[in-house]
C-alpha cells in the first residue's frame, strides 16, 4: 500500500476532507457517506482496508460537516444539487491525481441517494455503482415502517401507534406524532442487547483517531447545521427513473428497518434498468452491512469486481 494520505482539497469552492488508501493507478472504491452528516472514515479505516490491497480507496466527509465543516455556509450550499455535484467532483479528483481508470461508487443509506444520482447524471465517470442501506422511496420508506410497527405491536404500544395518523407523503402530521413513532420503531426492531446510537455511533467516532479535534467538532456542529439545511425533506425517490447507464447493485441487509429491505429488493429486481444489476441479501446485517458483517461486503465486492484486480 503506497498510499495512506489524509487531503484537504477544494471540491466545487468547498474544502473537504478526504481519506485515501491503497495504490495510484488502481480502480477505486469512492464511498459517499450516509446521514445526511455521519462522516464513516474510520470505519472504512477500521474494517475495510483489507480492500486497499486491491482498489484505491477514498472515503471524504461531505460538505457541511466533519473535515469539511465550515461555519459560514449558506443553506444555498446544502442543495442535493450541490452534494451530487461534489461526488463528481472527487471522482474526477481520483482520475485526475492518481491514475484511476475505474471508479466505482459505494453510497450509504443518504450515501446512497446521492451517489444514484450522481452515477445516473454522470455515468461516464463511474464504471458501477453499489448501494447499502439503499433508499429508494421516503414516502414509501415512511408508509412501509407503519405498516411494519403495526403488525410488530401489541398492547399499551400498539394503543400507542394508533394515536398516529399514518404519514401521508412520508410526513407525520406533527413533531409530536413522528417523535412518538420513532421512539416505538427503533426499540421494536432493534435486538435487545443492540448498543445505543451513543455507543455505536458517537463515542467511536469521538475517540478515534482517523479525525483531528477540528474535524471532530464539525461532525457535532455540521451533522445538525446539515439537517436543518435540508429541512425536513420527504421527497427523495429514486424510483420515479430508475434508469442508470452502469452496472448498479444493491447489498441490503435483511433486519433493516430504516431503509426497508422489502423496498430495496422490488426497487433492485424489479424496477432498476442497467446493463448489469444484482441484489446481494446480508442475513445478519440490518443498516450497515459495510460494517455489521465486513467479511461478507469484502468478498461480495472483490467477487463483483475480479476481473479488475
Amino acid at each position: 500500500m503506497d498510499i495512506d494520505e489524509k487531503v484537504r482539497i477544494k471540491i466545487n469552492g468547498i474544502k473537504q476532507a478526504g481519506h485515501l488508501l491503497g495504490k495510484k493507478g488502481q480502480s477505486a472504491l469512492l464511498f459517499v457517506h450516509g446521514g445526511p452528516g455521519n462522516p464513516n472514515r474510520h470505519k472504512i479505516v477500521d474494517k475495510l482496508s483489507h480492500l486497499a490491497k486491491y482498489f484505491l480507496l477514498c472515503a471524504y466527509d461531505q460538505r457541511g460537516t466533519g473535515g469539511s465543516y465550515h461555519p459560514l455556509m449558506k443553506d444555498s450550499a446544502f442543495s442535493v444539487d450541490c452534494f451530487v455535484g461534489d461526488i463528481r467532483g472527487w471522482a474526477e479528483y481520483l482520475k485526475s491525481h492518481y491514475q484511476v481508470q475505474n471508479v466505482i461508487l459505494i453510497g450509504e443509506s443518504w450515501g446512497s441517494y446521492i451517489g444514484s444520482l450522481a452515477v445516473r447524471k454522470y455515468p461516464s465517470l463511474f464504471y458501477a455503482y453499489v448501494g447499502y442501506g439503499q433508499l429508494v422511496n421516503m414516502t414509501k420508506t415512511a408508509m412501509t415502517q407503519y405498516a411494519l410497527l403495526k403488525k410488530k405491536l401489541q398492547g399499551e404500544k400498539l394503543k400507542d401507534l394508533e394515536t398516529i395518523a399514518p404519514p401521508k407523503e412520508g410526513k407525520f402530521a406533527s413533531d409530536e406524532d413522528a417523535s412518538l413513532f420513532y421512539s416505538l420503531l427503533y426499540p421494536a426492531f432493534e435486538p435487545e442487547d443492540y448498543p445505543s446510537y451513543k455507543q455505536r455511533e458517537i463515542i467511536p467516532f469521538f475517540k478515534s483517531k482517523e479525525y483531528t479535534i477540528r474535524d471532530k467538532l464539525g461532525w457535532k456542529y455540521g451533522v445538525k447545521r446539515t439537517n436543518k439545511a435540508l429541512g425536513e425533506e420527504t421527497g427523495w425517490r429514486l424510483d420515479d427513473d430508475p434508469r442508470f447507464g452502469i452496472p448498479y447493485y444493491v447489498f441490503q441487509g435483511v433486519n433493516d428497518f430504516i431503509c426497508p429491505y422489502d423496498l430495496a429488493k422490488n426497487f433492485l429486481e424489479n424496477q432498476v434498468k442497467a446493463p448489469k444489476k444484482g441484489f446481494f441479501s446480508f442475513e445478519h446485517s440490518g443498516h450497515l452491512p459495510a460494517f455489521e458483517e465486513p467479511e461478507l461486503f469484502i468478498q461480495r465486492v472483490l467477487e463483483l469486481f475480479n476481473d479488475l484486480l
